[in-house]
């Protein structure tokens, strides 16, 4: 009768320690996901682990996840075959994430392998994605440009005030990026962009100031589109300038214009608010009078019409309260194709306004029917010398 051999005592010795893992269950859950989703050359690309381990010793705490890559095959092992120490039987959920650093253009496919004692290696769980610089945006500013004399009681000093915007860009990646401006409207429809230069460079972690005021002299307001690449912050201002006749004043401050990433779609609603028509020291002019007037502020909304034929904007203006709100302005305004325009000092029904306490903040609701954008602002009727008397409020579709 033949007899087997026994296992040799060093092998027996190693078999022993390591602990038997049960076979993946139906009750457990093993997920692979990209983190970012969509992951570009300048991002640190993750590969997320997750889902219900059968045991205690789950990926990520009892075995480190080993990574090698392959050209586009990323293989990440979970090598449980050295597991030493006992493992508790409760299924247990866990998230672990596997850096896979940042990645060339291209495509990958990912595998996570489970490799055990004396059982071949199994995939516990696979993942596609593709590694591609961002695609192009259309980036929409608005540019103003208004220049005006003024005496030392509303300036300081005997000069001009002129208001202009300023465009920063900056880019936010480790490589060099361009940013392109596509087009550019005025008051009186599209107009030739100014100047040789209508793509600007960027260097990594670099970026550039563009003069969006310099529109056709005729345009009080004007709109800007840029094709920006992925990474690149934008940043809209408008600054106030004082020249004195004796000399010129620094800027007197900055506040932000909006940055719009898309067009409203023709027959949207969108709100700007809440706008402060009256400043709150007004109380004591309540119920209205003449006094009121120097502390109101002139409200305007100012527009673009993006489509191809001539688009009528409506604007509402409601003063909200406790109670509900009361209608204080009501008005249609024509804007060309193509072309911005802003109106100024809306007749707001001001003894609505006073009749409500501490009821001065107004919602405007704008529409139009042609692709479209706007915004309200507001400027002080009193502000003191050297002060930024002006607010910005951009048009949403929520908030």
């Amino acid at each position: 009768m033949a007899h087997r051999n026994p296992l040799p005592l060093a092998a027996l010795a190693l078999a022993m320690t390591v602990p038997a893992l049960p076979a993946l269950s139906q009750s457990t859950s093993f997920n692979v996901s990209v983190v970012p989703q969509n992951p570009t050359p300048d991002d640190a690309v993750v590969l997320r682990l997750s889902g219900t381990w059968r045991d205690g010793c789950t990926p990520g705490t009892a075995i480190t996840p080993a990574v090698a890559r392959t050209g586009g095959t990323v293989n990440v092992t979970l090598n449980y075959a050295t597991l030493q120490g006992a493992c508790t039987t409760a299924l247990t959920p866990f998230t672990t994430d596997v850096a896979l650093g940042k990645l060339p253009a291209g495509s990958y496919a990912a595998d996570v392998l489970l490799i055990e004692s004396l059982i071949p290696a199994r995939s516990l769980g696979t993942a596609s994605f593709t590694v591609a610089p961002k695609a192009f945006t259309t980036l929409y500013v608005f540019g103003a440009n208004a220049l005006k004399r003024g005496s030392s009681g509303e300036l300081g000093c005997d000069g001009s005030l002129s208001i202009k915007s300023r465009l920063t860009l900056f880019n936010n990646a480790s490589t060099p990026s361009v940013a392109s401006l596509s087009a550019l409207y005025g008051e009186t429809g599209e107009e030739v962009i100014p100047g040789p230069i209508t793509a600007y460079s960027l260097a990594a972690r670099g970026g550039t100031v563009v003069d969006t005021s310099v529109a056709n002299p005729a345009s009080r307001v004007s709109v800007w589109a840029f094709e920006v690449p992925g990474r690149v912050a934008l940043r809209n201002t408008l600054e106030r300038f004082v020249d004195c006749d004796q000399g010129t004043n620094p800027s007197q401050g900055r506040l932000a214009l909006p940055v719009f990433s898309a067009l409203f779609p023709a027959g949207a609603t969108v709100v700007s608010g809440d706008v402060k028509a009256i400043d709150e020291n007004a109380s004591g002019a309540c119920p209205f009078s003449a006094d009121l007037l120097a502390f109101r502020r002139r409200v305007n909304v100012t527009m673009f019409n993006a489509g191809t034929a001539t688009a009528t904007f409506q604007v509402v203006g409601r003063q909200t309260t406790v109670d509900g709100n009361e209608e204080i302005f009501r008005g249609s305004f024509t804007v060309n194709a193509k072309s911005a325009r802003q109106a100024n000092d809306l007749a707001l029904d001001l003894a609505k306004l006073c009749s409500a306490a501490g009821a001065s903040n107004v919602w405007f609701e704008i529409s139009a029917d042609q692709p479209f954008l706007s915004y309200v602002s507001t400027a002080f009727e009193d502000a003191s010398p050297g002060a930024m008397p002006y607010e910005i409020y951009p048009s949403k579709t929520e908030y």
